[in-house]
């Protein structure tokens, strides 16, 4: 939507899903269980199934202003607000040797509200076509979630959980390529993000205290090509 001042207003949503499955199953307890807790003692089986996928939501509120600075050379400037939340899911299940059914679950969840702000440079080559690059940078804050359970022989081993405050920068990148036909506007490209202290390891803090997480935050990133379909009034 345009405003009169000639600044416009738009909301993004953002989603992303993935997910992974690996099956090894050497026998002969050759599987060393490097997910399972130091506390269980145990450390071979003769197979494992692990999967894992991420899950990312991210919803933007922004306003936004165009500079034009010659027939082919333009530039748009925004500000808005952002909310999102990155869940990740981790799990192994280990069998034979010093294991049956041997479950490990790691799941973590970020969830942040903050401010962004972005600008994009575009380059008309021909008619309604233009090239563009643009850079996004956001802070959050939000908590961090992680929790991790473990059971061998249908019982439990580790149940811990914990939550603690965390702000994350994140950055994002773009180049592509735009058309733009009355209100509609296309654009595709390729698209890199850097989301800091958004994730966690569920490591143990060392290999005595089984029961005692690192609440040390790792970044994650994402990348890919991405298609957009914009419909302005």
């Amino acid at each position: 939507m345009r405003t009169r001042t000639g600044w416009d207003l738009g909301f993004t949503y953002t989603h992303l899903s993935t997910n992974g499955r690996l099956d090894f199953a050497p026998g002969s307890n050759q599987v060393l269980a490097l997910l399972s807790s130091p506390a269980s003692g145990l450390t071979n089986a003769d197979s494992v199934v692990a999967t894992g996928g991420v899950n990312l939501n991210v919803y933007d509120l922004e306003a936004g202003h165009w500079l034009h600075f010659c027939d082919s050379v333009s530039s748009r400037v925004s500000l808005g607000l952002r909310y999102a939340n990155i869940d990740q899911d981790l799990r192994a299940v280990y069998d034979g040797g010093a294991f049956s059914n041997g479950i490990v679950d790691a799941p973590t969840q970020f969830e942040g509200f903050g401010g962004r702000v972005a600008g994009s440079v575009h380059w008309n080559m021909y008619r309604n076509l233009s090239l563009f690059g643009s850079l996004g940078i956001s802070l959050l804050a939000g908590e961090l979630q992680s929790h991790r359970y473990e059971e061998n022989f249908g019982t439990a081993v580790i149940d811990v959980s914990q939550t603690f405050e965390q702000v994350s920068p994140v950055m994002e990148l773009a180049v592509g390529a735009d058309w733009k036909n009355g209100p509609w506007n296309v654009a595709a490209g390729y698209e890199l993000s850097s989301w800091l202290n958004a994730a966690t390891s569920t490591d143990f803090v060392d290999n005595f205290h089984g029961g005692s997480i690192d609440n040390g935050a790792t970044d994650i990133g994402f990348d890919g090509f991405f298609f957009r379909l914009v419909y302005n009034r």
